[in-house]
């Protein structure tokens, strides 16, 4: 397993659903898919940052890791946003800041199958949204409002990449 990087088209993608949770190859995928975004040092991964198409991400808090199966978000706070700076394991080397909203409700899946809700508020709440947007083919570049690292490079990126990304 590995870290797709853009333009790999994989990125664009709309996800789909995982039926069975309790299937021994998601269940064997977890493990791996948490180690890799702890040894690239990551706060956040997404399935298609590994060229699976599945609506799964982890996400590294202080607390500990997470994984959100089917993750939904129910709610956006519109009236109070965050400013902050977002990089991505699939863009290494390209930083910028991006608006989100400062808190968002989610309703997901556990490892477990479990239902879950939860609230996530700050960097949670910015990392889950940009996780999320990874499952829908959207990505942080589309959203930046301001390059602090990386935008030649990035530029670069972009003019060799194919038609569907010019």
């Amino acid at each position: 397993m590995r870290i797709i990087n853009y333009p790999n088209k994989i990125l664009r993608e709309k996800s789909k659903n995982i039926k069975q949770i309790s299937s021994s190859k998601i269940q064997g995928f977890i493990p791996l898919f948490i180690d890799l975004m702890i040894k690239h040092d990551g706060i956040g991964l997404s399935a298609p940052q590994v060229g699976l198409n599945i609506n799964l991400i982890a996400v590294n808090f202080q607390e500990g890791v997470k994984v959100l199966i089917n993750p939904r978000i129910c709610w956006k706070n519109w009236f109070k946003k965050n400013v902050i700076e977002e990089g991505c394991l699939s863009f290494p080397g390209i930083f910028g800041f991006v608006k989100r909203p400062f808190s968002v409700w989610v309703k997901y899946r556990d490892a477990e199958g479990k239902i879950m809700l939860e609230k996530f508020s700050g960097l949670a709440a910015t990392v889950v949204q940009h996780e999320i947007d990874h499952l829908r083919g959207v990505l942080f570049i589309d959203k930046i409002i301001k390059f602090t690292r990386g935008e030649k490079y990035f530029q670069s990126l972009k003019l060799n990449a194919n038609n569907e990304e010019k």
